[in-house]
Protein backbone atom coordinates (compact mmCIF):
# COMPACT_ATOMS: atom_id res chain seq x y z
CA UNK A 1 0.00 0.00 0.00
CA UNK A 2 1.35 3.43 -0.96
CA UNK A 3 2.06 6.21 1.49
CA UNK A 4 -0.78 8.33 0.12
CA UNK A 5 -3.19 5.37 0.41
CA UNK A 6 -2.25 4.87 4.06
CA UNK A 7 -2.84 8.56 4.76
CA UNK A 8 -6.22 8.39 3.04
CA UNK A 9 -7.14 5.30 5.04
CA UNK A 10 -6.07 7.03 8.24
CA UNK A 11 -8.45 9.94 7.70
CA UNK A 12 -11.29 7.58 6.84
CA UNK A 13 -10.70 5.43 9.92
CA UNK A 14 -10.27 8.44 12.15
CA UNK A 15 -13.62 9.89 11.09
CA UNK A 16 -15.26 6.49 11.57
CA UNK A 17 -13.91 5.87 15.05
CA UNK A 18 -14.69 9.32 16.39
CA UNK A 19 -17.77 10.84 14.76
CA UNK A 20 -17.25 14.10 16.67
CA UNK A 21 -14.34 14.86 14.35
CA UNK A 22 -15.63 14.45 10.78
CA UNK A 23 -13.39 14.65 7.76
CA UNK A 24 -12.04 18.12 7.06
CA UNK A 25 -12.83 18.75 3.36
CA UNK A 26 -9.94 21.17 2.90
CA UNK A 27 -7.37 18.91 4.58
CA UNK A 28 -8.63 15.80 2.78
CA UNK A 29 -8.54 17.66 -0.55
CA UNK A 30 -4.85 18.44 0.01
CA UNK A 31 -4.14 14.70 -0.01
CA UNK A 32 -6.45 13.96 -2.92
CA UNK A 33 -9.29 12.50 -0.85
CA UNK A 34 -11.51 15.56 -0.75
CA UNK A 35 -15.26 15.64 -1.13
CA UNK A 36 -15.50 19.24 -2.35
CA UNK A 37 -17.42 19.54 -5.60
CA UNK A 38 -16.61 21.86 -8.49
CA UNK A 39 -19.20 24.34 -7.21
CA UNK A 40 -17.38 24.56 -3.86
CA UNK A 41 -19.93 22.57 -1.84
CA UNK A 42 -18.75 19.83 0.48
CA UNK A 43 -20.62 16.70 -0.62
CA UNK A 44 -20.87 13.80 1.83
CA UNK A 45 -23.45 11.06 2.28
CA UNK A 46 -25.06 13.10 5.04
CA UNK A 47 -25.06 16.45 3.24
CA UNK A 48 -26.37 14.84 0.04
CA UNK A 49 -29.54 13.85 1.89
CA UNK A 50 -30.37 17.56 2.16
CA UNK A 51 -30.88 17.61 -1.61
CA UNK A 52 -34.56 16.95 -2.26
CA UNK A 53 -33.85 14.86 -5.37
CA UNK A 54 -31.36 12.58 -3.59
CA UNK A 55 -33.66 12.11 -0.61
CA UNK A 56 -36.62 11.34 -2.87
CA UNK A 57 -34.69 8.77 -4.93
CA UNK A 58 -33.35 6.97 -1.86
CA UNK A 59 -36.79 7.05 -0.25
CA UNK A 60 -38.45 5.52 -3.33
CA UNK A 61 -35.81 2.83 -3.75
CA UNK A 62 -35.61 1.88 -0.06
CA UNK A 63 -39.37 1.76 0.46
CA UNK A 64 -39.85 -0.25 -2.73
CA UNK A 65 -37.39 -2.91 -1.58
CA UNK A 66 -38.65 -2.89 2.01
CA UNK A 67 -42.28 -3.50 1.08
CA UNK A 68 -41.60 -6.61 -1.04
CA UNK A 69 -42.29 -9.82 0.94
CA UNK A 70 -39.07 -11.73 1.61
CA UNK A 71 -39.46 -15.47 2.12
CA UNK A 72 -37.44 -18.60 2.64
CA UNK A 73 -38.78 -21.35 0.38
CA UNK A 74 -38.31 -25.11 0.44
CA UNK A 75 -37.91 -26.89 -2.89
CA UNK A 76 -40.61 -29.52 -3.36
CA UNK A 77 -40.18 -32.86 -5.10
CA UNK A 78 -42.57 -31.79 -7.88
CA UNK A 79 -40.46 -28.72 -8.66
CA UNK A 80 -42.67 -26.28 -6.77
CA UNK A 81 -41.87 -24.01 -3.83
CA UNK A 82 -43.36 -23.95 -0.35
CA UNK A 83 -42.69 -21.42 2.38
CA UNK A 84 -40.27 -22.89 4.93
CA UNK A 85 -42.01 -21.36 7.94
CA UNK A 86 -40.54 -24.02 10.24
CA UNK A 87 -36.96 -22.92 9.50
CA UNK A 88 -35.51 -20.40 12.04
CA UNK A 89 -34.18 -18.22 9.23
CA UNK A 90 -37.70 -17.65 7.87
CA UNK A 91 -38.78 -15.35 10.71
CA UNK A 92 -35.42 -13.52 10.66
CA UNK A 93 -35.77 -12.60 6.99
CA UNK A 94 -39.51 -12.16 6.83
CA UNK A 95 -40.29 -10.45 10.13
CA UNK A 96 -37.52 -9.69 12.64
CA UNK A 97 -33.81 -9.77 11.81
CA UNK A 98 -32.78 -8.41 15.22
CA UNK A 99 -34.22 -7.13 18.49
CA UNK A 100 -34.30 -3.50 17.33
CA UNK A 101 -35.69 -3.65 13.79
CA UNK A 102 -38.38 -5.25 11.73
CA UNK A 103 -37.53 -6.80 8.36
CA UNK A 104 -39.02 -3.70 6.67
CA UNK A 105 -36.84 -1.32 8.67
CA UNK A 106 -33.70 -3.42 8.22
CA UNK A 107 -34.09 -3.58 4.45
CA UNK A 108 -35.04 0.10 4.22
CA UNK A 109 -31.87 1.22 6.00
CA UNK A 110 -29.74 -1.29 4.07
CA UNK A 111 -30.85 0.12 0.71
CA UNK A 112 -30.14 3.64 1.96
CA UNK A 113 -26.64 2.59 3.02
CA UNK A 114 -25.98 1.09 -0.41
CA UNK A 115 -27.31 4.15 -2.25
CA UNK A 116 -25.33 6.59 -0.13
CA UNK A 117 -22.10 4.73 0.63
CA UNK A 118 -22.01 1.79 -1.78
CA UNK A 119 -22.37 -1.09 0.72
CA UNK A 120 -24.60 -2.34 3.50
CA UNK A 121 -23.23 -4.59 6.25
CA UNK A 122 -24.84 -6.77 8.93
CA UNK A 123 -23.14 -8.89 11.55
CA UNK A 124 -24.28 -12.53 11.41
CA UNK A 125 -24.88 -13.90 14.91
CA UNK A 126 -24.73 -17.70 15.17
CA UNK A 127 -26.25 -19.65 18.09
CA UNK A 128 -24.88 -22.80 19.69
CA UNK A 129 -26.66 -25.02 17.18
CA UNK A 130 -24.87 -23.32 14.29
CA UNK A 131 -28.01 -21.52 13.10
CA UNK A 132 -28.31 -17.84 12.21
CA UNK A 133 -29.77 -16.13 15.25
CA UNK A 134 -29.85 -12.46 14.21
CA UNK A 135 -28.57 -9.90 11.72
CA UNK A 136 -27.14 -6.78 13.37
CA UNK A 137 -26.63 -3.79 11.04
CA UNK A 138 -23.21 -2.11 10.97
CA UNK A 139 -22.65 1.44 9.76
CA UNK A 140 -20.70 1.31 6.46
CA UNK A 141 -18.43 4.17 7.54
CA UNK A 142 -17.08 1.93 10.29
CA UNK A 143 -16.43 -1.13 8.11
CA UNK A 144 -13.36 -1.52 5.94
CA UNK A 145 -13.04 -4.66 3.76
CA UNK A 146 -9.61 -6.07 2.99
CA UNK A 147 -8.02 -9.24 1.61
CA UNK A 148 -6.95 -12.01 3.96
CA UNK A 149 -5.56 -15.27 2.53
CA UNK A 150 -7.46 -14.82 -0.71
CA UNK A 151 -10.78 -14.11 1.00
CA UNK A 152 -12.54 -10.98 2.14
CA UNK A 153 -12.24 -9.94 5.78
CA UNK A 154 -13.60 -6.84 7.49
CA UNK A 155 -12.04 -4.38 9.88
CA UNK A 156 -14.71 -2.78 12.08
CA UNK A 157 -14.04 0.43 14.02
CA UNK A 158 -16.42 0.23 16.96
CA UNK A 159 -17.89 3.39 18.57
CA UNK A 160 -15.88 2.74 21.72
CA UNK A 161 -12.64 3.07 19.74
CA UNK A 162 -11.77 -0.62 19.55
CA UNK A 163 -11.01 -2.37 16.27
CA UNK A 164 -12.48 -5.78 15.52
CA UNK A 165 -11.75 -8.18 12.68
CA UNK A 166 -14.59 -10.21 11.18
CA UNK A 167 -14.19 -13.01 8.66
CA UNK A 168 -16.27 -13.40 5.53
CA UNK A 169 -18.77 -15.87 7.05
CA UNK A 170 -19.44 -13.48 9.96
CA UNK A 171 -20.65 -10.58 7.81
CA UNK A 172 -23.59 -10.27 5.43
CA UNK A 173 -22.46 -7.77 2.83
CA UNK A 174 -25.05 -6.32 0.45
CA UNK A 175 -22.86 -4.55 -2.11
CA UNK A 176 -23.48 -2.06 -4.85
CA UNK A 177 -21.50 -1.78 -8.07
CA UNK A 178 -17.90 -2.76 -7.45
CA UNK A 179 -14.77 -3.24 -9.55
CA UNK A 180 -12.68 -4.61 -6.68
CA UNK A 181 -14.02 -7.63 -4.73
CA UNK A 182 -11.68 -6.93 -1.81
CA UNK A 183 -12.50 -3.23 -1.60
CA UNK A 184 -15.46 -0.98 -1.08
CA UNK A 185 -18.20 -0.66 -3.66
CA UNK A 186 -18.58 2.55 -5.62
CA UNK A 187 -20.52 5.26 -3.82
CA UNK A 188 -22.99 7.13 -6.06
CA UNK A 189 -22.49 10.22 -3.90
CA UNK A 190 -18.72 10.26 -4.39
CA UNK A 191 -18.96 9.49 -8.11
CA UNK A 192 -21.47 12.25 -8.79
CA UNK A 193 -20.46 14.82 -6.20
CA UNK A 194 -20.38 17.61 -8.80
CA UNK A 195 -24.00 17.03 -9.83
CA UNK A 196 -25.14 16.84 -6.22
CA UNK A 197 -22.89 19.77 -5.29
CA UNK A 198 -24.65 21.90 -7.92
CA UNK A 199 -27.97 21.13 -6.25
CA UNK A 200 -26.59 21.99 -2.81
CA UNK A 201 -25.20 25.27 -4.12
CA UNK A 202 -28.47 26.13 -5.88
CA UNK A 203 -30.46 25.43 -2.72
CA UNK A 204 -28.09 27.58 -0.67
CA UNK A 205 -28.36 30.35 -3.26
CA UNK A 206 -32.14 30.28 -3.04
CA UNK A 207 -32.01 30.53 0.75
CA UNK A 208 -29.59 33.46 0.64
CA UNK A 209 -31.75 35.14 -1.98
CA UNK A 210 -34.83 35.15 0.22
CA UNK A 211 -32.89 35.99 3.37
CA UNK A 212 -30.78 38.83 1.99
CA UNK A 213 -32.78 40.08 -0.96
CA UNK A 214 -33.23 43.86 -1.07
CA UNK A 215 -35.41 44.51 -4.11
CA UNK A 216 -34.74 46.47 -6.29
CA UNK A 217 -31.28 44.86 -6.45
CA UNK A 218 -28.19 46.87 -7.23
CA UNK A 219 -26.18 49.73 -5.71
CA UNK A 220 -26.61 53.31 -4.56
CA UNK A 221 -24.35 55.98 -6.06
CA UNK A 222 -23.87 59.18 -4.06
CA UNK A 223 -22.37 62.47 -5.30
CA UNK A 224 -20.18 62.77 -2.21
CA UNK A 225 -17.87 60.42 -0.38
CA UNK A 226 -19.45 58.93 2.75
CA UNK A 227 -17.58 57.94 5.89
CA UNK A 228 -18.05 54.54 7.51
CA UNK A 229 -20.80 55.56 9.99
CA UNK A 230 -22.81 57.13 7.16
CA UNK A 231 -22.40 54.04 4.96
CA UNK A 232 -23.53 51.76 7.79
CA UNK A 233 -26.51 53.98 8.56
CA UNK A 234 -27.51 54.12 4.87
CA UNK A 235 -27.16 50.35 4.45
CA UNK A 236 -29.19 49.67 7.63
CA UNK A 237 -31.91 52.07 6.58
CA UNK A 238 -32.08 50.49 3.11
CA UNK A 239 -32.19 46.92 4.42
CA UNK A 240 -34.82 47.79 7.03
CA UNK A 241 -37.09 49.07 4.26
CA UNK A 242 -36.40 46.53 1.51
CA UNK A 243 -34.74 43.33 2.82
CA UNK A 244 -36.76 40.15 3.25
CA UNK A 245 -39.78 38.73 1.44
CA UNK A 246 -42.23 40.84 3.46
CA UNK A 247 -40.64 44.03 2.07
CA UNK A 248 -40.15 42.77 -1.45
CA UNK A 249 -41.25 45.32 -4.06
CA UNK A 250 -41.40 48.35 -1.72
CA UNK A 251 -41.03 51.68 -3.50
CA UNK A 252 -37.51 53.06 -3.18
CA UNK A 253 -37.20 56.88 -2.61
CA UNK A 254 -33.74 58.29 -3.40
CA UNK A 255 -32.76 61.82 -2.33
CA UNK A 256 -29.67 63.92 -1.83
CA UNK A 257 -28.38 63.21 -5.36
CA UNK A 258 -28.28 59.44 -4.92
CA UNK A 259 -28.73 57.27 -8.03
CA UNK A 260 -29.69 53.61 -8.37
CA UNK A 261 -27.35 51.34 -10.37
CA UNK A 262 -28.64 47.93 -11.42
CA UNK A 263 -25.73 45.58 -10.97
CA UNK A 264 -27.56 42.30 -10.29
CA UNK A 265 -28.48 39.41 -12.52
CA UNK A 266 -32.12 38.43 -12.91
CA UNK A 267 -33.50 34.93 -12.47
CA UNK A 268 -33.98 34.79 -16.22
CA UNK A 269 -30.28 35.44 -16.70
CA UNK A 270 -29.35 32.76 -14.20
CA UNK A 271 -32.03 30.36 -15.55
CA UNK A 272 -32.47 29.22 -11.99
CA UNK A 273 -35.68 27.28 -12.54
CA UNK A 274 -34.22 25.42 -15.50
CA UNK A 275 -31.09 24.63 -13.50
CA UNK A 276 -33.09 23.07 -10.68
CA UNK A 277 -35.11 21.01 -13.16
CA UNK A 278 -31.98 19.72 -14.87
CA UNK A 279 -30.43 18.84 -11.51
CA UNK A 280 -33.52 16.87 -10.46
CA UNK A 281 -33.49 14.96 -13.73
CA UNK A 282 -29.77 14.17 -13.42
CA UNK A 283 -30.16 12.82 -9.88
CA UNK A 284 -33.09 10.64 -10.95
CA UNK A 285 -30.92 9.32 -13.78
CA UNK A 286 -28.10 8.45 -11.34
CA UNK A 287 -30.40 6.22 -9.28
CA UNK A 288 -32.40 4.84 -12.21
CA UNK A 289 -35.64 6.31 -10.86
CA UNK A 290 -38.31 7.53 -13.24
CA UNK A 291 -38.75 11.32 -12.75
CA UNK A 292 -42.45 11.05 -12.01
CA UNK A 293 -41.72 8.91 -8.94
CA UNK A 294 -39.86 11.82 -7.31
CA UNK A 295 -42.41 14.48 -8.25
CA UNK A 296 -41.16 15.57 -11.68
CA UNK A 297 -44.27 15.34 -13.88
CA UNK A 298 -42.99 17.53 -16.70
CA UNK A 299 -42.90 14.60 -19.15
CA UNK A 300 -45.42 12.28 -17.56
CA UNK A 301 -48.75 11.39 -19.14
CA UNK A 302 -51.62 9.14 -18.12
CA UNK A 303 -50.56 6.69 -20.80
CA UNK A 304 -46.90 6.24 -19.86
CA UNK A 305 -46.87 6.42 -16.04
CA UNK A 306 -48.02 2.83 -15.58
CA UNK A 307 -45.47 1.61 -18.12
CA UNK A 308 -42.71 3.60 -16.40
CA UNK A 309 -43.72 2.11 -13.06
CA UNK A 310 -43.30 -1.40 -14.49
CA UNK A 311 -39.95 -0.38 -16.01
CA UNK A 312 -38.80 0.75 -12.56
CA UNK A 313 -39.58 -2.68 -11.14
CA UNK A 314 -38.00 -4.59 -14.04
CA UNK A 315 -34.91 -2.41 -14.50
CA UNK A 316 -34.16 -1.32 -10.91
CA UNK A 317 -35.93 -3.37 -8.23
CA UNK A 318 -35.68 -6.82 -9.84
CA UNK A 319 -31.87 -6.66 -10.39
CA UNK A 320 -31.38 -5.38 -6.84
CA UNK A 321 -33.57 -8.18 -5.49
CA UNK A 322 -31.56 -10.80 -7.36
CA UNK A 323 -28.28 -9.33 -6.07
CA UNK A 324 -29.59 -9.55 -2.49
CA UNK A 325 -31.04 -13.04 -2.94
CA UNK A 326 -27.72 -14.46 -4.10
CA UNK A 327 -25.76 -12.71 -1.35
CA UNK A 328 -28.13 -13.87 1.39
CA UNK A 329 -28.14 -17.41 -0.02
CA UNK A 330 -24.35 -17.83 0.11
CA UNK A 331 -23.98 -16.00 3.45
CA UNK A 332 -26.93 -17.36 5.45
CA UNK A 333 -27.43 -20.91 4.14
CA UNK A 334 -25.02 -23.81 4.41
CA UNK A 335 -23.98 -25.66 1.23
CA UNK A 336 -26.35 -28.50 2.15
CA UNK A 337 -29.25 -26.11 2.79
CA UNK A 338 -28.77 -24.39 -0.56
CA UNK A 339 -29.84 -27.59 -2.30
CA UNK A 340 -33.27 -27.65 -0.62
CA UNK A 341 -33.93 -24.01 0.34
CA UNK A 342 -34.22 -20.78 -1.61
CA UNK A 343 -34.31 -17.14 -0.44
CA UNK A 344 -36.45 -15.00 -2.74
CA UNK A 345 -38.44 -11.80 -2.90
CA UNK A 346 -42.06 -12.03 -4.04
CA UNK A 347 -42.24 -9.51 -6.88
CA UNK A 348 -45.68 -10.57 -8.12
CA UNK A 349 -47.42 -7.72 -6.37
CA UNK A 350 -45.22 -5.10 -8.06
CA UNK A 351 -45.14 -6.69 -11.51
CA UNK A 352 -48.85 -7.22 -11.99
CA UNK A 353 -50.70 -4.67 -14.10
CA UNK A 354 -54.14 -3.13 -13.67
CA UNK A 355 -57.16 -5.20 -12.60
CA UNK A 356 -58.58 -5.56 -16.12
CA UNK A 357 -55.26 -6.86 -17.50
CA UNK A 358 -54.89 -9.32 -14.59
CA UNK A 359 -58.42 -10.61 -15.05
CA UNK A 360 -57.80 -11.21 -18.76
CA UNK A 361 -54.52 -13.01 -18.05
CA UNK A 362 -56.07 -15.23 -15.37
CA UNK A 363 -58.95 -16.11 -17.68
CA UNK A 364 -56.59 -17.28 -20.42
CA UNK A 365 -54.29 -19.22 -18.08
CA UNK A 366 -57.20 -20.86 -16.30
CA UNK A 367 -58.85 -21.92 -19.56
CA UNK A 368 -55.72 -23.76 -20.75
CA UNK A 369 -55.11 -25.44 -17.40
CA UNK A 370 -52.05 -23.40 -16.44
CA UNK A 371 -53.61 -21.96 -13.26
CA UNK A 372 -55.78 -23.52 -10.59
CA UNK A 373 -58.49 -21.54 -8.77
CA UNK A 374 -56.36 -21.67 -5.64
CA UNK A 375 -53.37 -20.22 -7.53
CA UNK A 376 -55.34 -17.16 -8.61
CA UNK A 377 -56.60 -16.58 -5.08
CA UNK A 378 -53.02 -16.76 -3.76
CA UNK A 379 -51.82 -14.26 -6.35
CA UNK A 380 -54.60 -11.85 -5.40
CA UNK A 381 -54.16 -12.30 -1.65
CA UNK A 382 -57.64 -13.78 -1.17
CA UNK A 383 -58.70 -16.42 1.35
CA UNK A 384 -58.10 -19.93 0.09
CA UNK A 385 -61.04 -22.19 -0.73
CA UNK A 386 -61.77 -25.41 1.12
CA UNK A 387 -61.84 -28.72 -0.72
CA UNK A 388 -59.91 -30.48 -3.43
CA UNK A 389 -61.83 -28.84 -6.28
CA UNK A 390 -59.90 -25.58 -5.83
CA UNK A 391 -56.61 -27.45 -6.28
CA UNK A 392 -57.61 -29.00 -9.60
CA UNK A 393 -56.77 -27.73 -13.08
CA UNK A 394 -59.56 -27.25 -15.59
CA UNK A 395 -59.73 -27.16 -19.39
CA UNK A 396 -62.57 -26.44 -21.78
CA UNK A 397 -63.94 -29.59 -23.43
CA UNK A 398 -65.62 -27.81 -26.34
CA UNK A 399 -62.31 -27.12 -28.04
CA UNK A 400 -60.45 -29.53 -30.39
CA UNK A 401 -57.85 -29.35 -33.17
CA UNK A 402 -59.45 -28.29 -36.44
CA UNK A 403 -58.03 -31.19 -38.47
CA UNK A 404 -59.47 -33.69 -36.00
CA UNK A 405 -62.85 -31.97 -36.15
CA UNK A 406 -62.91 -32.19 -39.95
CA UNK A 407 -62.15 -35.90 -39.77
CA UNK A 408 -65.16 -36.43 -37.55
CA UNK A 409 -67.41 -34.34 -39.76
CA UNK A 410 -66.36 -36.17 -42.92
CA UNK A 411 -67.03 -39.62 -41.46
CA UNK A 412 -70.24 -41.34 -42.53
CA UNK A 413 -72.79 -41.47 -39.80
CA UNK A 414 -71.06 -38.78 -37.77
CA UNK A 415 -73.21 -37.85 -34.74
CA UNK A 416 -75.26 -34.74 -35.26
CA UNK A 417 -75.72 -31.94 -32.84
CA UNK A 418 -79.03 -31.76 -31.04
CA UNK A 419 -81.54 -29.63 -32.89
CA UNK A 420 -80.01 -30.26 -36.33
CA UNK A 421 -82.19 -31.82 -39.01
CA UNK A 422 -81.09 -34.81 -41.06
CA UNK A 423 -80.23 -32.66 -44.05
CA UNK A 424 -77.73 -30.44 -42.18
CA UNK A 425 -74.67 -32.32 -43.41
CA UNK A 426 -76.00 -32.37 -46.99
CA UNK A 427 -76.54 -28.62 -46.78
CA UNK A 428 -72.85 -28.24 -45.99
CA UNK A 429 -72.11 -29.93 -49.33
CA UNK A 430 -74.51 -27.96 -51.44
CA UNK A 431 -73.05 -26.90 -54.75
CA UNK A 432 -71.42 -23.53 -55.22
CA UNK A 433 -71.71 -21.72 -58.59
CA UNK A 434 -68.28 -23.04 -59.60
CA UNK A 435 -69.32 -26.63 -58.96
CA UNK A 436 -67.30 -27.03 -55.75
CA UNK A 437 -68.78 -27.75 -52.36
CA UNK A 438 -68.16 -25.73 -49.21
CA UNK A 439 -65.98 -28.51 -47.85
CA UNK A 440 -64.08 -28.78 -51.11
CA UNK A 441 -63.38 -25.06 -50.96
Amino acid sequence: MSFMSRIGGFFTRRSSVNPKHPRDPALAAMFGFGNVSASGASVTADSAMRVAGVYACIRVRSLSMAQIPLHLYKLMSNGGLARATDHPLYEILHLRPNQMQTSFEWRESSVAHCDLRGDAYSRILINGAGRVEALLPLHPDRVWPFESDGRVAYRYFAPDGTIKIYLDHEILRLPGLSFEPFGRSLSPIELHKNTIGNSLTSTEYQGNLWRNSAVPKGGLETPAVLDDPAIKALRKNWNDRHAGPENSGNLAILHGGMKWIDIGMSHDDLQYVELMGMSLSDIARIYGVQPHKIGDLSRATNNNIEQQALEFVVDVIAPMAQRWEQRMTISLLTPAERKIYKIAFDLNGLLRGDSAARAALYRVLFACGALKPQDMRRLEGLDLLEGDAAEQTYVQINMAPLNELLKVLMKKGAPQQAGEDDDSFDQMKEQKPNGKTHLDA
